[in-house]
This record gives structure tokens, sequence and C-alpha cells, in this order.
């Protein structure tokens, strides 16, 4: 077990499943993070631009309506804000259209405490150095070219 998160990072979780979004909650709030829910993607959108949280974490599958990685590109298009992507899905066309979107990590809903938590820092780390020395990632990349 790990200690809670030194600060309490505010994480937004767009998930249709009522039990995998309370699973997944409560242990983000066991992580020590500050956690809102949206089971919709266009209440996930909503939510994103009122709230402005550190990260959203992103079902692909939504259900009806706008799919997660739409979402997911919206608010990335908006807002330097990191997604993490989390599906069951292995499928090409699933994994091609999550690499388009800029700044996102993909994760496995089968994925371990671990996995999420390295994932989550990671992204959080990446969002705070961008923000203190500048410019975004895909800027930054261009340079390094």
């Amino acid at each position: 077990n790990h200690p809670p998160a030194m600060t309490a990072e505010h994480l937004l979780i767009v998930e249709d499943d009522p039990l995998a979004a309370a699973g997944l909650r409560a242990q983000l709030e066991r992580m020590g993070y500050r956690v809102s829910h949206a089971p919709t993607a266009a209440e996930g959108l909503d939510l994103a631009f009122s709230e402005r949280p550190d990260l959203v974490i992103m079902d692909v599958g939504l259900g009806a309506g706008i799919d997660g990685i739409t979402a997911a590109g919206a608010i990335r298009r908006a807002m330097d804000t990191p997604i993490v992507l989390l599906t069951s899905r292995t499928d090409t066309v699933t994994m091609t259209r999550a690499e388009l979107i800029e700044g996102a990590a993909y994760l496995q809903k089968s994925c371990s405490e671990e996995e999420l938590r390295f994932t989550i820092d990671s992204a959080l780390e990446e969002r705070a150095r961008v923000t203190r020395t500048g410019g975004t990632p895909s800027s930054r990349l261009r340079a390094d070219l």
C-alpha cells in the first residue's frame, strides 16, 4: 500500500457502468485524490469544463451518444488536462483512435492499482513539468526532433 497523494488533486471519472465507477472512485479516494463522476460523455464534458479537474479518466465505451475517445479529444483540444483512457477493448480501430488523442494514456480496465497510480502520477507530473517550463508536450517533442 502506498500513502495517499500529498496533494488532493481533483480527478474526474467518466464511466457509464455504476459499479465500475464506484469501485474506481473508492480506489482513487483511498489513494488520496478528490473525485467527481459523470455517467455520460456529455455530462463528463460539462464537468470537465466547469470543474477543470487535474486529470480525466475516461471510459472509451460509454454506450449511446458520444464515445469516450471523441469526448477526450474535445477536452484535449480545449484544455491541457491529461486524459487516461480506460477500456477493456483491444481492437485495432479503438487503439488507433486512442493514439490520436495527444497527451492521453491508455489503460486496460483490468490494470493493477500500481499501474493506475503510476499512469496518473506520470500524467500529472508531465502536466506540471510542461506548466513549469512553458509550451506543450507536442511543441517540446517537435523541438527535440
